[in-house]
């Protein structure tokens, strides 16, 4: 099982072809437009292991922000929000937005992962914009999910959340 929260972006594993080139685009302005298309490739063909079928539970809960400051055009937008939109309508993920101005807001520090399987320990990886920081100490692992738990609790229903991306997506249309 995977539990993600992100308050920036799309995380990876969702992320659109667009949607990844334009994040690289914007992210890291050296890179020349060969290395973005072999970086935006990876990306999709990682997201392939983990959104398969008989892959992990996924469960993601994402700030408002991520659909409304657009990070590439219009069509960009509308294009990951409608994969997002997609992805969550077929049952293969749990999808949660969490409100503008919703409070409390658990998620101030930023992105992290809860990740459990049933033959290791379960580990939680925060994400900061240069590096991540991966730890099974049970203490940490705790306390980041009580703050999965609040930020879910404090979030859209996974139907209203669908409702809503539906929304932003018609704005990104036009």
């Amino acid at each position: 099982m995977i539990r993600e929260y992100h308050n920036s972006l799309v995380p990876g594993v969702l992320q659109a072809e667009p949607y990844t080139a334009a994040v690289f685009h914007s992210g890291a302005p050296w890179l020349s437009e060969a290395e973005i298309r072999e970086r935006t490739r990876i990306r999709t063909e990682r997201s392939k292991d983990v959104l398969r079928k008989d892959g992990p539970q996924y469960h993601v809960v994402l700030d408002d922000v991520v659909v409304r400051r657009p990070i590439g055009p219009n069509a960009v937008m509308k294009a990951q929000i409608d994969a997002m939109v997609q992805l969550a309508e077929s049952g293969r993920i749990m999808l949660q937005m969490h409100a503008w101005g919703q409070l409390p807001h658990a998620g101030l520090d930023g992105p992290f992962s809860l990740l459990a399987s049933p033959s290791a320990p379960e580990l939680v990886h925060v994400e900061s914009i240069y590096r991540g920081q991966t730890t099974d100490v049970p203490t940490e692992v705790r306390q980041f999910g009580v703050l999965f738990s609040r930020l879910q609790a404090n979030a859209r229903t996974p139907t209203a959340s669908v409702a809503f991306l539906k929304e932003m997506s018609k704005e990104y249309a036009g």
